[in-house]
């Protein structure tokens, strides 16, 4: 059972990355996560609470934001009543002022059962420097 739930939020990772890279999925992207969910983005320094709303992300999208980002080499810890993932994301995303970041960034997610599926509660992002 473990090696299975294992598997299956490793599925649920690329899925949440897959999402991300395609407006059309942005309702699906956006309940991946907690009302409660705080972030350490990577061009961020302090602790970021919540997640930008549905209508935030299309305005990204709309303008012309344009992520390309794939998962690489996710690992899960399972314990009890959450898990813990990390891996890389390899990509890059063209801002909506056609700037572009290109790169490797290291994340881990702390996730939650929801259902069936997982919420993440917490995320923390940093760019592996050449």
């Amino acid at each position: 059972m473990t090696t299975e739930k294992i598997s299956a939020i490793k599925a649920w990772m690329a899925e949440t990355f897959a999402a991300f890279n395609d407006p059309s999925r942005i309702d699906e992207f956006h309940g991946y996560f907690t009302p409660e969910f705080t972030n350490f983005y990577a061009r961020h320094e302090l602790l970021t609470e919540g997640w930008m709303s549905k209508e935030q992300l299309q305005a990204l999208y709309d303008a012309g934001m344009k992520p390309n980002i794939q998962l690489r080499h996710p690992n899960v810890q399972l314990y009890d009543n959450f898990a813990v993932c990390t891996g890389y994301s390899v990509g890059s995303v063209t801002d909506s002022d056609g700037s572009k970041r290109v790169g490797t960034w290291r994340f881990t997610s702390v996730i939650v059962p929801k259902g069936d599926s997982w919420w993440s509660v917490h995320n923390h992002w940093s760019k592996l420097e050449a």
